[in-house]
């Protein structure tokens, strides 16, 4: 008696692998919106429902992050001066997490590859010093 041939199928099924990440990529894309919607429509301080800073709730030091909701907020409205004084860190990361979005995106559905300021093997590395530099600068006595 003759064994039947293994068939091998590809993780996704097939070509269609695209085709079901879409759905994900809608939703994802739909909470964002909605999500930036909110964060532009209601200022983070004095809201119980945007998250409070572990770091300073505990220690009174900033971390890297902190005014970084509120930035946001004054960015979503066109203030650029309250944003940068608030979190100057955030503000300049914005463009650059612009392109890495970009990047992945277009790399992801249309084949096309683009320079990606993280691809340097060094990058992580010097985003972590610079926030650590941040936090001491921000928290340095004055």
């Amino acid at each position: 008696m003759e064994t039947p041939p293994v068939i091998v199928d590809s993780p996704g099924g097939g070509g269609g692998g695209r085709r079901h990440l879409l759905p994900w990529v809608c939703l994802s894309l739909a909470l964002l919106a909605g999500t930036l919607w909110l964060l532009r429509e209601v200022e983070p301080r004095g809201q119980f429902f945007y998250p409070r800073c572990w770091m300073y709730e505990l220690t009174g030091i900033q971390c890297p992050g902190c005014g970084g909701l509120r930035a946001t907020h004054a960015l979503l409205n066109g203030d650029l001066p309250t944003a940068w004084r608030l979190n100057p860190l955030a503000v300049s990361l914005v463009p650059v997490a612009g392109w890495v979005a970009l990047t992945i995106g277009l790399r992801q559905w249309r084949g096309m590859v683009l320079p990606n300021p993280f691809g340097h093997r060094y990058a992580i590395a010097v985003l972590v010093g610079l926030s650590i530099a941040f936090t001491v600068g921000r928290n340095w006595p004055r």
